[in-house]
C-alpha cells in the first residue's frame, strides 16, 4: 500500500468485500487475524481537559474521546509539544453553522486547517488558513468528517474524508508546538473526536 500514492495516506481500516461478476463462485473458511499494531499512535484527548491550555471564552469538555467546544471564541491547545514529520487524524463535526479549525506548530507561527463547511468561503474546510485554500468542500454540518493533516518542515497536505484537498510547501519555522482545536463562532458548537498523532520518520512525499 505504501507504494501507491492514492492508498498510502488512506485509513488502514474498512469493510471486507467479496465480489462475483456473473459466474458461480464459492468462498469458504474466510478468517481474519489481527496483526500487531506497528503505527504507535498518540491519543491527544486521553489526559482530559487538564492536558490543554484553554485561552478565550469557549467552554471545553471531553467525554467519550470527544472534545466539545461551545459558547464564545476560544482554543484548546495541548500542553504536550510535537515536531514533524507527523500525521494528525481527527473526526470533526460542526453544529449550528460552526466555524473552527485544527492548528499545529503552535510554538511559533501556528498553522490552522479550517473547519468551516461553506463552499463560498475563501477558506472552507480543509484550507490551510491564509496559506492555501481547499480545492473543494467534501464535508457538511451535522455530519462527522475525517480530517488528516500531514506536515514535514515547510510541507503540509490535508485530506478530508480520504481525499486530498490542499497542499503547500510554504510553511515557516519553527516547526513544532502544541496541537490546537478552535471554536470560533459564538453560539455554535464544534466537536473533535478520536484525535491522534503519529510520527512519519521518513517524512511524506507529495
Amino acid at each position: 500500500m505504501d507504494a501507491n500514492d492514492v492508498l498510502k495516506y488512506r485509513l488502514r481500516k474498512g469493510f471486507i468485500g467479496i465480489q462475483n461478476i456473473g459466474c458461480r463462485a464459492y468462498f469458504r473458511n474466510i478468517e481474519i487475524r489481527p496483526l500487531p499494531d506497528k503505527e504507535h499512535w498518540i491519543g491527544l484527548l486521553e489526559s482530559g481537559v487538564d492536558g490543554f491550555e484553554t485561552p478565550g471564552e469557549a467552554d471545553w469538555q471531553i467525554e467519550n474521546d470527544t472534545l466539545t467546544g461551545k459558547g464564545g471564541d476560544g482554543q484548546a491547545t495541548t500542553k504536550q509539544q510535537f515536531e514533524g514529520p507527523f500525521e494528525l487524524q481527527v473526526w470533526v463535526k460542526t453544529i449550528v453553522n460552526g466555524n473552527g479549525g485544527v492548528l499545529f506548530n503552535c510554538g511559533g507561527q501556528p498553522v490552522e486547517v479550517q473547519c468551516f463547511n461553506a463552499p463560498d468561503s475563501t477558506n472552507p474546510t480543509g484550507s490551510l488558513y491564509g496559506i492555501a485554500p481547499a480545492r473543494r468542500v467534501l464535508s457538511h454540518d451535522e455530519q462527522w468528517f475525517l480530517l488528516q493533516i500531514f506536515t514535514d518542515g515547510p510541507n503540509a497536505m490535508v485530506l478530508v474524508n480520504g481525499e486530498e484537498v490542499c497542499t503547500t510547501n510554504k510553511l515557516k519555522p519553527p516547526y513544532r508546538g502544541g496541537i490546537g482545536f478552535q471554536q470560533h463562532t459564538p453560539g455554535a458548537v464544534i466537536q473533535y473526536r478520536g484525535a491522534r498523532l503519529k510520527a512519519w520518520p521518513d517524512g511524506f512525499s507529495k
